[in-house]
C-alpha cells in the first residue's frame, strides 16, 4: 500500500530556512513567508535561528 505524502507546512520554521529559500530563489518563499505568523516587519526577527538538533562536524576519526 502506498503511503501518502504529509500536507507540506505553510510557513517558515526557522531564520536559516527562511535565508536558504530566498537565496535560491525557491516559487514558494514569498508564499511561506507571508503565512508566517506576525507582523511585517517581526516575522522574521521572532523565528529561531534553527530547528532540530545541531550536527556537530566530524573532524576526522574519533577513539
Amino acid at each position: 500500500m502506498p503511503r501518502r505524502r504529509r500536507a507540506g507546512s505553510k510557513r517558515m520554521h526557522s531564520k536559516a530556512q527562511w535565508k536558504w529559500a530566498f537565496a535560491t530563489h525557491k516559487p514558494w518563499a514569498r508564499r511561506h513567508a507571508r503565512k508566517t505568523p506576525g507582523g511585517p516587519k517581526a516575522r522574521y526577527r521572532r523565528l529561531p535561528a534553527r530547528t532540530g538538533p545541531r550536527r556537530r562536524a566530524s573532524r576526522g576519526r574519533r577513539r
